[in-house]
């Protein structure tokens, strides 16, 4: 049997370690550039999640303000209900501000057999300015939903969009001055603002 001389002995062992040399070589090149590219990845995604926060901010903001526009007018309307000023609209400071339930409760009770008449049309003229202000923000919330729409995502976006349908009933109810359907939609309205809050807490 052939037997190996020492310097093919060792040129053997030279080649071999060459060789897991290059092999380790190789696997570093791997490793670093997969490292590489989830490093980019993760930095474009921060980006994006950065970018899409800001266009649902700026959504929201927008939304809100709708929203705050038209609980406004729930309040205005239960003071005059309960006798304040016919001329005002102003917020009385002197008893708590009504919560959105309070209001449902008292625009329930109400019975428009026993309520003076031309009461409706007297609010609906004294609330008139905030009406037509809260029907322009709806152009604005409309706006935003469609410029934004792609960064907000399906599950969020179906919310909006179910939001700004009440908030709209709300503003055509509050136009004819019909009581009972305010009363309704204030009750859709406060669960709404229950599930768009839940679905804002699962954005990652």
């Amino acid at each position: 049997m052939y037997s190996l001389t020492f310097n093919e002995e060792l040129i053997l062992m030279l080649i071999d370690k060459a060789a897991i040399g290059l092999v380790g070589v190789g696997v570093w090149i791997f490793v670093q550039r997969k490292l590489e590219a989830y490093k980019a990845h993760q930095a474009l995604w921060t980006e994006i999640s950065k970018e899409r926060v800001k266009h649902i901010a700026s959504e929201w903001n927008e939304m809100n303000k709708w929203d705050a526009m038209v609980g406004e007018l729930y309040v205005h309307l239960q003071q005059r209900l309960e006798g304040g000023d016919p001329n005002s609209t102003a917020i009385d400071h002197k008893r708590a501000t009504p919560e959105l339930s309070e209001t449902i409760e008292f625009l329930s009770q109400l019975k428009p057999e026993k309520l003076s008449a031309g009461l409706a049309d007297e609010c609906r003229q004294a609330l008139a300015p905030e009406i037509e202000k809260s029907m322009q923000q709806s152009v604005v919330v409309s706006e935003a939903l469609q410029a934004n729409r792609f960064w907000m995502g399906k599950e969020l976006y179906e919310h909006c969009r179910i939001f700004q349908s009440i908030l709209s009933n709300i503003c055509r109810s509050f136009g004819t001055m019909d009581f009972k359907s305010l009363a309704r939609q204030a009750i859709k309205l406060k669960d709404i603002r229950e599930d768009v809050l839940t679905t804002l807490n699962q954005i990652k």
